[in-house]
């Protein structure tokens, strides 16, 4: 096939690559987010910078409050509605129907933090630790 594009008198292709990074860390906004049984975690009444933000339940050290997470994918302004203390159990769970988005054969391959997780549709699963102070970030980002 090539012969046949270049002919008999041959001839020079050049070929230049180049990599990328298209990461959507402290860009991409979260619109979608659901528990497993499929309740809207979105809170519009909450809002970070005008967006409306992710809100999950809390209980640690047996205190219970809500957090909203920043909608910004690698930002972390959020709002704590309860103190996290580090190294105490935490549960998180959905605002609306308390089933547990901790996901239980799960932890972070770096630091053995327990892991979070809900649905972002359409893009699929979000995973995210809890610390003391929790993060909306991906696995591996200690």
């Amino acid at each position: 096939m090539l012969q046949m594009l270049l002919g008999d008198s041959g001839g020079n292709i050049s070929i230049d690559t180049t990599l990328i990074s298209l990461s959507p860390h402290g860009i991409a906004q979260i619109k979608n987010a659901v528990c497993p049984k499929r309740h809207d975690l979105i809170d519009n009444e909450v809002k970070i910078n005008g967006m409306p933000t992710i809100k999950v339940k809390v209980i640690s050290n047996g205190n219970e409050g809500y957090i909203n997470f920043d909608p910004i994918y690698g930002k972390h302004r959020h709002h704590y509605g309860i103190e996290i203390k580090h190294g105490k159990d935490v549960q998180v769970s959905c605002p609306k129907c308390i089933i547990s988005l901790i996901e239980k054969d799960a932890s972070c391959p770096e630091c053995n933090s327990k892991v979070y997780e809900f649905e972002v549709p359409p893009q699929g699963m979000f995973r995210g630790l809890y610390k003391s102070r929790m993060r909306l970030g991906k696995m591996g980002s200690c």
